[in-house]
C-alpha cells in the first residue's frame, strides 16, 4: 500500500489518505511542478487486475474530456506500480448522501440548487458526448467551505469512442436512482442520466428514493425501477412539477439536461418555469451500447459488499467500486431478471366520461389531509378519514386526498383499488375542479383533462389491478386545493 510522502510519477506526492473503499483508496497529495494541492485515486493492491487498470485509465480518458466548474477536475492519468491512477482537483467537502444521511431531507430550495448546478455539469459532459450512467446523492460533492457542487466519479460513465470489457445483458447504476429502461436492460442514454438527477433531487426533498428504500433487496429496486411506478413526491413543494418530468417513465418525454438546467434554475430562484419540450435528447447523443464492469451487488470474482446500513440511511449497502473508490459505487447486475409481472399486462386507456353508461362506476368519498411524510414512503393503506362507498362487480373505487399544500399551489394522491373478486384491466379516475384549479402534471397515472372535470387514467403498466389489489397516482395543481369533490373510478 502507498504511503505518505511517496512520490507518484515523479511529481505527486502524497500526504494523507482521505478515503477508501473496497477497491480504492484516495489520497490528499501535492502537485510539486505545479505547487497545489490534488486527489490521488490509487487501486487496492489486492484488487488490481488487467480489467481494473483499463478501468480507471479509461475512466480518466473520459473525465479529462469534461472541464466544467461544476465537476471534478481530473488533472493527470498516470502509472504507478505499473497500475494507473488518477490526478484530480481535490475539494475538502462531503457527499450529498453522507448529508442527507447527517441532517435527513433538505429544503425544496436548497435542493433545487443543488440540482441545478449538477444539471450544469452533466449538460456540458453530454454535450462532450459523455453518459454519466451513475448519478446518486453519493456522486454529489458539497464543499466544506462555500457550499460550491461537484459531481464526481465517471467511472462508470460511457463516451464516444470508448470501448466496454463487458457483455450488453449488464445493468449498470445503482438500483435506487436507475432510469425504467436501464433497470430493464436497455441502453443508457443522456435521457436516463435526466432521470437519475430526477432520482437523486426527489431522495434529496422526500429522505428516501423513488422505488422504495435503499436497504431494500438490490433485485427488487431493479424490478421496481423497471415497472417505473414512482412513490408520489410528498413534500416537494413547487420543485414538484420539475421531478415529474425529470423522472417520467418514457425517456422520449423527459427534457433535455439543458432543459432541466433551466427549470431547476428558476426553481431555485423562484421564477416561473420556462415552457419544457418534452422532447428527446439532442441529436447525435450517443446510446450505451455495453457497460463497464463498476462492483456487483452479490458476492465472487472481483466484487465486494460492505456492511449494511439500517435506519434512513442513503447507503446501506456500500458496493464500492473503482467507480467510487471514496464511498458508494454503483452496481452491476447480470441481466437475468423478469420485469414482467401480473399487474404489468394492462393497456394505456382512453378517457372516457364517468357519467356515460359502460363499465361499472363508483364514486368515492374525499379526504384532505395536509401531513406530508417524509422519513418513509406513503402508505397505500387508507387513513381513519377516509371512506369509500360500495363497488358493484368488476369495478374501482378512488380515494383523493391533498399531502401537501403551498403558496398557489398543491399536491395530492389518489388510491386506485379494486375491491372486486376478478382482475380490473384499466382504470379511468375523474372529479370536477370545484374552485377553478388546474391540475398541471401527475405521475403513475395519464392526466386527460386537467381542468373542468379532471380525467386521469391508467398508464400501461399499472393497468391491471389484481382482486383486493390497488395503485396509486399522484399529482401537482395550481391554485387553491380542491374542496372535497366527489371523485369517481371506472373500469375498463
Amino acid at each position: 500500500m502507498p504511503h505518505a510522502g511517496e512520490l507518484i510519477a515523479g511529481r505527486y506526492r502524497l500526504e494523507s489518505l482521505v478515503g477508501q473503499g473496497a477497491m480504492g483508496v484516495v489520497w490528499r497529495g501535492r502537485d510539486e511542478e505545479q505547487d497545489r494541492v490534488i486527489a490521488v485515486k490509487l487501486l487496492e493492491e489486492s484488487v488490481r487486475s488487467a480489467d481494473s487498470s483499463a478501468w480507471i485509465a479509461r475512466e480518466g480518458r473520459i473525465a479529462t474530456r469534461l472541464r466544467h466548474p461544476n465537476a471534478i477536475t481530473v488533472h493527470d492519468v498516470v502509472e504507478h506500480d505499473g497500475t494507473p491512477c488518477l490526478v484530480m482537483e481535490y475539494l475538502p467537502s462531503h457527499s450529498l448522501g453522507a448529508l442527507l444521511d447527517e441532517r435527513g431531507p433538505l429544503p425544496p430550495g436548497e435542493v433545487a440548487r443543488i440540482g441545478g448546478l449538477v444539471a450544469s455539469a452533466l449538460t456540458a459532459a453530454h454535450q462532450a458526448g459523455i453518459v454519466h450512467r451513475d448519478v446518486t446523492p453519493y456522486n454529489i460533492l458539497i464543499s466544506h467551505d462555500d457550499g460550491d457542487v461537484k459531481i464526481t466519479d465517471f467511472g462508470v460513465a460511457r463516451a464516444v469512442g470508448e470501448g466496454t470489457v463487458t457483455d450488453a445483458r449488464q445493468v449498470v447504476g445503482t438500483p435506487a436512482f436507475l432510469a425504467p429502461e436501464v433497470a430493464s436492460g436497455e441502453s443508457a442514454s443522456h435521457a436516463s442520466d435526466v432521470f437519475s438527477l430526477g432520482s437523486t433531487l426527489y431522495t434529496a426533498v422526500e429522505g428516501h428514493p423513488p422505488f422504495g428504500r435503499l436497504e431494500d433487496n438490490p433485485y427488487a429496486l431493479l424490478r421496481r425501477a423497471a415497472k417505473g411506478e414512482v412513490t408520489p413526491p410528498r413534500t416537494t413543494g413547487p420543485l414538484a412539477d420539475v421531478l415529474v418530468l425529470l423522472m417520467a417513465r418514457e425517456p422520449d418525454h423527459r427534457p433535455t439536461m439543458a432543459q432541466a438546467r433551466q427549470m431547476l434554475q428558476a426553481t431555485a430562484e423562484g421564477k416561473p418555469l420556462p415552457p419544457a419540450a418534452r422532447t428527446v435528447p439532442a441529436p447525435g447523443a450517443p446510446p450505451v451500447i455495453a457497460p463497464p464492469p463498476p462492483a456487483a451487488a452479490h458476492q465472487g470474482g472481483r466484487t465486494m459488499m460492505l456492511a449494511v446500513r439500517r435506519q434512513l440511511s442513503l447507503r446501506p449497502m456500500a458496493w464500492a467500486g473503482i467507480a467510487g473508490a471514496l464511498l458508494a459505487g454503483g452496481v452491476v447486475l447480470g441481466f437475468a431478471l423478469s420485469t414482467t409481472s401480473d399487474d404489468e399486462t394492462g393497456s394505456p386507456q382512453a378517457a372516457s366520461d364517468p357519467s356515460s353508461s359502460g363499465p361499472a362506476t363508483t364514486t368515492t368519498a374525499y379526504s384532505r389531509k395536509v401531513t406530508p411524510s417524509i422519513s418513509a414512503p406513503p402508505e397505500t393503506e387508507e387513513s381513519e378519514e377516509e371512506s369509500q362507498a360500495p363497488s358493484g362487480p368488476g369495478g374501482c373505487e378512488a380515494t383523493l386526498r391533498i399531502t401537501n399544500s403551498w403558496p398557489n399551489g398543491f399536491q395530492g394522491e389518489v388510491v386506485v383499488r379494486n375491491p372486486g373478486g376478478a382482475p380490473v384491466s384499466g382504470w379511468t379516475v375523474s372529479w370536477t375542479a370545484t374552485g377553478g384549479e388546474t391540475i398541471s402534471s401527475s405521475w403513475n397515472g395519464r392526466l386527460n383533462r386537467n381542468s373542468g372535470t379532471v380525467v386521469v387514467s391508467n398508464e400501461g403498466y399499472n393497468g391491471t389491478i389484481q382482486a383486493g389489489g390497488s395503485t396509486n397516482f399522484g399529482f401537482n395543481g395550481s391554485g387553491e386545493p380542491p374542496a372535497s369533490p366527489s371523485v369517481s373510478c371506472t373500469a375498463g
